[in-house]
């Protein structure tokens, strides 16, 4: 018998406790939350001579109808109560920028969405173990690549541009999903064991 709790013990188990009790997949779960709020989240604020716009990575994928989508506050406003063809012609313009670089934005956030997939199956099966753990860790170590190469980028931009809390949402999703990967492989979570034989 006591050979059978040591075994329970050493998996990351505690023979006949309720499955789910484990802080793995509630990780997990989390950073895939986190990644997906930060889709709508303002994603960079960039400024130029003609003013400032902000967007997020949502706006980026779906595109824009009026200038308060991108340009807050009373400027929004003012361009969009005047409207007329340049502001068809801007909106245009805008929205053909983002149509370019829009598979690349939906590629950027699919490991938020594996996280968040990894995290409900794991809820649904009541364990987390090495595999889960395994492609947990990797789409948490490409997600925070991405939000460095955005941080690059916004950098070297012609434009003066600045990231915005989508992105800062989106690393502390991808560490906190790499976080969980990583003790999963460590420490996997097998969900309930039964309860040992009677002796």
């Amino acid at each position: 018998m006591e050979k059978w709790k040591g075994l329970a013990l050493l998996q990351g188990q505690t023979p006949g406790s309720e499955p789910g009790m484990k802080a793995t997949k509630f990780l997990v779960l989390l950073a895939g939350i986190l990644g997906i709020v930060s889709f709508i989240l303002p994603m960079l604020t960039v400024k130029t001579t003609e003013g400032q716009g902000q967007f997020s990575a949502y706006r980026m994928v779906v595109g824009v109808d009026k200038a308060t989508q991108i340009v807050a506050g009373p400027l929004g406003e003012a361009i969009d109560k005047e409207g007329g063809v340049k502001l068809k012609e801007t909106l245009a313009e805008a929205n053909l920028e983002f149509a370019k670089v829009k598979n690349i934005i939906l590629g950027m956030y699919a490991p938020m969405a594996v996280l968040l997939l990894l995290g409900l199956v794991g809820m649904a099966r009541g364990r987390f173990g090495r595999v889960a753990g395994v492609f947990a860790l990797l789409a948490g170590l490409v997600g925070a690549f991405f939000v460095y190469a955005i941080y690059t980028g916004a950098k070297e931009g012609s434009a003066e541009a600045v990231v915005g809390v989508g992105i800062q949402v989106m690393f502390a999703a991808s560490a906190i999903g790499a976080l969980g990967g990583l003790i999963a492989l460590i420490l996997p979570d097998r969900g309930t064991v039964p309860p040992a034989p009677a002796s």
